[in-house]
């Protein structure tokens, strides 16, 4: 996403260790001039640099579009958005960006045709951002973001307490149980392939699958509970556990998800 540049100059090569070095030379009471001569760091960018304390390395090329304020802003905005399950899509934040660059009079170099910021802008501010990237979501019901409130967490937790008043539960006793769906499809790998082809197909056992919950319990004193897997099924087989995993539960239910009755198993 990003462009390759090729350094066209030999202005401001030193290196931050260099120019500490230098600062610490003149600081001892070697002249400017003669620091900037054997250091090859030009005698003004010394004297502004003692003059303003900073250390920082050299930087080149353009002033970023937006201050470091406003880019903080946006960060912020992107990583909230992520947190309430709406992320943005790189053309989205391009699009927000140059909505964001008009009301507040901010010269840019975006695109006015398609308004949306560019490609180099959008790569140089992930650069400028190392605690954003570029990530694939899971996909999540709105039922269940609409269910996980502060009114929702309040009942569960106060619930929790009530039941932990009542039956005085120990510690070996606590356990935290967590389930997790698998397809039995599996998802092809990448390939190499021939270019110019629009699809390329890769051969799986069935085109659509059916979803197994596999449960997995674990104890606040460390210990575990074997794990179980729910199939989609009415009945139960004792061949759908051959060459499982050792000592797994095996349970079934029509939709494969996890009920009351195949938890109470696991006990």
């Amino acid at each position: 996403m990003g462009r390759y540049y090729k350094r066209k100059t030999q202005k401001a090569k030193w290196t931050q260790e260099e120019l500490c070095k230098a600062l610490d030379a003149i600081n001892s009471g070697r002249k400017i001039r003669e620091v900037s001569r054997a250091f090859r760091i030009h005698e003004a960018t010394l004297r502004t640099r003692m003059n303003i304390k900073n250390t920082e390395g050299p930087k080149l090329g353009r002033y970023p579009t937006f201050s470091t304020e406003q880019e903080n802003e946006i960060r912020d905005h992107v990583i909230t958005m992520s947190k309430l399950f709406y992320g943005i899509t790189c053309i989205q934040l391009r699009k927000i960006v140059f909505e964001y660059a008009e009301p507040n009079n901010t010269a840019n170099n975006f695109d006015k045709s398609c308004r949306l910021a560019g490609k180099h802008w959008l790569a140089l501010f992930l650069k400028r951002n190392p605690s954003i990237s570029m990530r694939e979501p899971e996909a999540i019901s709105i039922n269940r973001i609409q269910a996980f409130n502060e009114e929702e967490l309040n009942a569960y937790f106060k619930n929790l307490e009530h039941v932990f008043e009542k039956y005085k539960f120990k510690e070996g006793r606590v356990f935290n149980v967590d389930e997790r769906g698998i397809n039995t499809v599996q998802k092809p790998e990448r390939i190499l392939a021939p270019k110019g082809v629009k699809q390329i197909g890769g051969a799986t056992s069935w085109l659509r699958g059916k979803n197994v919950t596999v449960l997995c319990c674990f104890g606040v004193a460390g210990t575990y509970i074997r794990p179980m897997f729910i199939l989609p099924r009415k009945r139960m087989s004792n061949l759908l556990s051959k060459d499982g995993p050792v000592g797994a539960i095996y349970g079934c239910s029509v939709s494969g998800w996890s009920n009351e009755s195949n938890i109470f198993r696991t006990m």
